[in-house]
């Protein structure tokens, strides 16, 4: 089909717990060297202001309040953006969200934007894709490809009787007078392994820059052995398959060109909102819970492992880093429900992060003079 974290939180709970205690009720006190293997997002700081940067008592920028959240993703008509799956882009509010980003200044520009991975990275795809499509005018025009899928069982309450209800591969590109404000003429989207996407991409290191999350939620968390013990992650394991997973990503992506997403979080019942049944199969999903838990952030701060192990390898490599954790671990009412605990609508939260990553891909370009057209 065609178409033309940073964050100011500090918790005392931060002083208490490190991202490999062992999982026991009672707390430990925290020496200094357990400082040195927490993620950006887990240590204490000055306030740092961006789009997904809240006071602790306050909803991520670009959200309403959770009492804004009128329940159900099963509204009668989808957002505007075609660009959106149904299943995303149903969810309903009582007050208007923000308006989409402007678009990052004037500068030099990459031949492609390559976002790979999992569904999440898929969804940060969609924003960006309907970021771009905000701004659409004479002097910026999209043409968008997706290899559309419907009928899907799990997603047909979702859906009902919508097309464009759901897509793993998609491209964008852009055509405009004004091309330098977008900071790349096409993305794609590849929900596979990143072996296999970068080989059906064909991949081109001189002109083509990659972002890519963490493979825990549905990779790691559960393909892992003893992941979870007593309905409980365990860090020690969670932290093996975070650097495995980092590690693989840095041999296969040149550091200059890659940019890397923090693992989001989850608002499942269980501790720390993890998933623990296993693959999430498509025909499990409309058989849970409707509703998602809501967390206190300390217990979500001290059950999230993922990236206080992932990170330092990423950051040694000079890589820089998407922020989404702490601004995901607040939304827990911005999901889309209906028993998925891990999606969230859109739009919505996903928006300061399509904006960051705009911002990214231009200063990436711009500082290591990937080949493409310059301003």
């Amino acid at each position: 089909m065609r178409m033309m974290e940073a964050d100011n939180y500090t918790d005392p709970s931060q002083r208490s717990d490190g991202p490999f205690a062992p999982q026991k009720r009672r707390l430990r006190t925290r020496t200094p060297s357990d400082a040195e293997g927490l993620g950006e997002h887990q240590r204490p700081r000055r306030p740092v202001s961006n789009r997904t940067t809240t006071q602790s008592n306050r909803a991520p920028l670009g959200l309403p309040e959770g009492t804004a959240r009128i329940f159900g993703v099963h509204g009668t008509e989808q957002h505007a953006c075609p660009y959106y799956r149904a299943w995303e882009s149903r969810c309903h509010w009582s007050v208007p969200l923000s308006p989409a980003a402007p678009l990052p200044r004037r500068g030099p520009r990459v031949g492609r934007l390559l976002i790979l991975g999992d569904s999440l990275d898929a969804q940060l795809f969609a924003a960006v894709a309907c970021n771009l499509y905000a701004h659409r005018g004479p002097d910026l025009q999209l043409e968008f490809e997706a290899t559309w899928e419907n009928g899907i069982a799990a997603l047909k309450k979702r859906c009902d009787s919508l097309n464009r209800c759901h897509y793993t591969s998609a491209t964008l590109r852009v055509h405009s007078a004004n091309q330098a404000r977008v900071p790349f003429r096409t993305m794609h989207l590849c929900q596979d392994s990143r072996v296999e996407c970068l080989r059906k991409l064909n991949f081109d290191p001189a002109t083509d820059v990659v972002a890519t999350g963490l493979d825990a939620l549905h990779g790691a968390a559960h393909g892992a052995r003893g992941m979870f013990v007593r309905r409980v992650m365990n860090a020690t394991v969670a932290a093996i398959e975070a650097r495995k997973d980092a590690r693989r990503v840095l041999d296969l992506v040149p550091n200059q060109r890659l940019i890397w997403r923090e693992a989001t979080a989850q608002h499942f019942p269980a501790l720390g909102g993890h998933w623990l049944h296993g693959f999430m199969l498509r025909t499990n999903i409309e058989q849970l819970d409707q509703r998602c838990a809501h967390h206190p952030l300390a217990e979500m701060i001290r059950h999230a492992h993922w990236n206080p192990a992932a990170e330092p390898l990423v950051r040694a490599a000079g890589v820089p880093v998407l922020r989404t954790w702490m601004a995901s671990a607040k939304a827990w009412y911005a999901h889309t429900d209906h028993g998925d605990c891990t999606h969230f609508c859109q739009p919505g939260l996903l928006d300061g992060w399509a904006a960051q990553l705009l911002e990214m891909v231009s200063a990436l370009v711009a500082q290591h003079r990937i080949e493409g057209e310059y301003a």
